[in-house]
């Protein structure tokens, strides 16, 4: 697991600095028990997003079952859109309008779609651009960006080897969270990791239909929800209700 000190800045830390330097970032207390009315916003792709008919389930989707009731989600990850699409669509645009407290973002599968130019983008180049964009705009309202590196397909070679197609993406990724100082979630390492201890045949138990190396259903959708509470809950514990892990955690055994 990644040890680097932007996966657990408390979250509280970077809002009152960047109240101090910025004016922004503020957290307002409901009462003496200091409650937080939080407004945590999601963006993403499919992976991510909420998914009302078939089988596919995004992670962002099962989110709330971790978090107080104080906390209020709004999932508006949306399928088939990269960091680049997103923003040109007006989706950003919309969920900056609506003046979040917290945005988790998470972007990199469709920005690997070479085959799909009007979408992709290349690591180094329009994606890296994208995500310093993401950080800037929701800033500049208020809000608390929180990056999630994209979480790793179920792709194994013949000799039972994990690919890693969205390598690229997750690394830069890291690096502007690191020089933008932005809490980071690194969903594609760990879920990674998970991937390569149940094997290719175990991980198949997590597809939304068999051969999909991509898409979760269900069970796989709950898992990578785990780590990011688990996660989340690291930078900011307020956001997340620690016995709600643990209680997920004893029900997937």
């Amino acid at each position: 697991m990644p040890s680097r000190s932007y996966l657990v800045v408390p979250l509280l830390m970077i809002l009152a600095l960047a109240s101090a330097i910025f004016g922004f970032g503020r957290l307002v207390w409901a009462d003496e028990n200091h409650e937080a009315k939080m407004r945590l916003f999601l963006v993403g792709d499919s992976t991510v997003a909420e998914h009302d008919e078939g089988t596919s389930r995004g992670w962002g989707q099962y989110l709330h079952e971790f978090c107080p009731p104080s906390v209020k989600i709004y999932n508006c990850a949306t399928g088939g859109r990269s960091s680049k699409s997103f923003q040109a669509e007006g989706h950003w645009k919309k969920v900056l309008a609506r003046r979040p407290d917290v945005v988790l973002i998470q972007f990199g599968h469709n920005d690997a779609l070479n085959k799909f130019p009007e979408i992709a983008t290349a690591a180094d180049g329009e994606y890296r651009e994208c995500l310093i964009r993401y950080v800037k705009t929701a800033r500049e309202v208020g809000a608390v960006p929180i990056f999630v590196t994209p979480v790793h397909c179920r792709t194994f070679a013949a000799n039972g080897e994990l690919r890693d197609g969205l390598k690229a993406y997750a690394e830069m990724m890291k690096k502007i969270a690191e020089k933008w100082q932005v809490p980071l979630i690194d969903l594609h390492e760990l879920s990674g990791q998970l991937f390569v201890r149940l094997g290719r045949d175990g991980s198949e138990h997590f597809a939304n239909e068999p051969g999909d190396t991509v898409h979760f259903n269900e069970v796989g959708a709950r898992a990578m929800t785990m780590i990011v509470a688990e996660q989340l809950r690291q930078i900011e514990p307020r956001l997340v209700l620690a016995r709600s892990v643990r209680l997920q955690a004893e029900a997937g055994k």
